[in-house]
């Protein structure tokens, strides 16, 4: 029932993956961004990150509401998404409708997915004050990351874990530049593309595991 199904179901069907890429290629932007900034403070930052984030959302967050307003008057129910009160309205007004305190969706809830990294901002924001950007400590958050995700796989830990996996594509993608030059890095960036979709035909792992943790990294090394 859905509009030109045929055409565009394996974005219906398959659509919500960008979200993972999305949160792999903030973390090779934010890399790539503050490897030379790293003194920055952390009113900068964050007058940076919400000057870039909030404006946008609140007028998104007035405007649905306004919207769903309209629905309960007009139909006697909201539309599409029904946790549209009060509360969580307050946990979206402060970009926390994914973090654990909802009930349900709620308004603009698409912006599930910024809310998550915005905690994962504050992650990067203290991994950038203390370990620093470097191959190794971005390894070392990777596997921090990894490990939280795997005993707890909740949202947050994998936004974390996606970011952090950018981030070392990043500094991998720097180091083998410097010594071996652009060739080197086109090279293991199109073997890594290969392997994954040797993995997906072959089955040996989840299209899902293998789009998300080889084939969006290398895509993402591939075209930077």
């Amino acid at each position: 029932i859905q509009p030109l199904f045929n055409v565009f179901n394996p974005l219906y069907l398959h659509g919500a993956w960008a979200v993972q890429f999305f949160w792999a290629l903030s973390g090779f932007v934010f890399f790539h961004a503050y490897a030379e900034r790293q003194h920055i403070s952390l009113r900068q930052f964050f007058s940076s990150r919400f000057s870039r984030l909030y404006p946008l959302h609140f007028i998104t967050l007035c405007v649905v509401a306004i919207l769903q307003l309209v629905s309960w008057h007009w139909f006697g129910q909201f539309f599409i998404y029904p946790a549209n009160d009060l509360w969580h309205f307050t946990l979206n007004l402060f970009m926390a409708p994914h973090w654990g305190f909802q009930t349900g969706w709620s308004f603009n809830a698409p912006i599930w997915s910024v809310s998550v990294e915005v905690l994962t901002y504050a992650m990067f924001f203290g991994f950038l004050k203390t370990l620093g950007i470097r191959i190794v400590t971005s390894a070392v958050w990777f596997a921090w990351s990894i490990l939280l995700y795997a005993v707890a796989p909740i949202a947050i830990f994998e936004c974390a874990a996606l970011f952090a996996l950018g981030g070392v594509v990043h500094r991998f993608q720097a180091w083998l530049g410097t010594r071996f030059g652009l060739s080197m890095n086109v090279l293991g960036a199109s073997l890594l593309v290969a392997a994954s979709a040797g993995a997906i035909y072959a089955g040996v792992v989840p299209t899902s595991t293998a789009l998300t943790w080889w084939a969006f990294p290398a895509l993402i090394w591939l075209a930077c």
